[in-house]
């Protein structure tokens, strides 16, 4: 199984979802299967990730760029849970039982902050308005051009994904005849940050040893922070710069009085 069955098999049981359910009841079944998740599912979710990952073509630095506007949006307007990410996407692959198509593994594994399986599973289920509604709200973004453009280049020897094309050519003339206002901060309610590749959603798990969720690690030592190399050190530099300037204006102050 491609999206890390080996998880699903310890921290389920064979629960399945589709789209001609309720939105409502097929949020219900996601939120139980991901109470079950335990730090070794992530953990083997992520390997699962990486062996995936390695299916695709190299990354070229001209389509992972993102947009740093659209990302702050994106965050923004969404909660995310990085620590758990890779097990909550094998989860929601599970219960959907979707395999990422074998044409997919001939593009980049991201654009921008998308995932390229995620954008497979958009596609694919685009009748569904809530994934129309990505491609709706982000079909300007810089990265989703490219991938478009590749879809279409794919699309010419694939009738399959050219009816997919052309039906979600569909339903963007249906929510533009709607006026509905375009958010660049949108990403699916159901995948939640499933959407988002791992070097946005998760940019805190190195690629050699992925972690474990915080709430299960163990207590570590503080390090002291690296010169100039971490967020920490700058947050100190600033104190300090602050302490150094509230000195001055109460010296200031103080010469200033009779």
């Amino acid at each position: 199984m491609q999206h890390g069955q080996q998880p699903g098999q310890h921290m389920t049981n064979n629960r399945t979802i589709n789209i001609k359910q309720s939105p409502d009841e097929r949020r219900k079944v996601l939120t139980e299967r991901n109470k079950e998740i335990r730090p070794e599912h992530n953990v083997r979710a992520a390997r699962d990730f990486r062996d995936e990952r390695n299916k695709f073509r190299p990354v070229h630095k001209e389509f992972v760029r993102s947009s740093p506007e659209i990302q702050h949006r994106v965050f923004e307007h969404n909660h995310f849970e990085p620590e758990t990410y890779y097990a909550r996407r094998s989860v929601f692959y599970e219960t959907y039982q979707f395999h990422t198509p074998f044409w997919a593994f001939s593009l980049q594994p991201r654009y921008g902050l998308w995932d390229t399986p995620a954008l497979a599973f958009i596609l694919a289920h685009i009748a569904d308005e809530q994934y129309a509604l990505w491609y709706y709200n982000h079909r300007f973004d810089p990265d989703v051009i490219v991938w478009r453009q590749d879809m279409d280049r794919l699309a010419a020897d694939n009738a399959d994904l050219s009816a997919q094309l052309a039906i979600m050519d569909n339903q963007m003339n249906v929510l533009q005849a709607r006026s509905v206002p375009v958010d660049n901060s949108y990403v699916p309610p159901e995948m939640k940050d499933v959407a988002l590749t791992e070097e946005v959603a998760a940019p805190q798990q190195p690629q050699s040893s992925p972690a474990m969720p915080q709430q299960y690690q163990e207590p570590q030592q503080q390090q002291p922070p690296q010169q100039g190399n971490s967020t920490e050190e700058m947050q100190r530099r600033l104190e300090q710069m602050q302490e150094q300037i509230d000195r001055l204006q109460q010296q200031n102050q103080n010469t200033q009085q009779p």
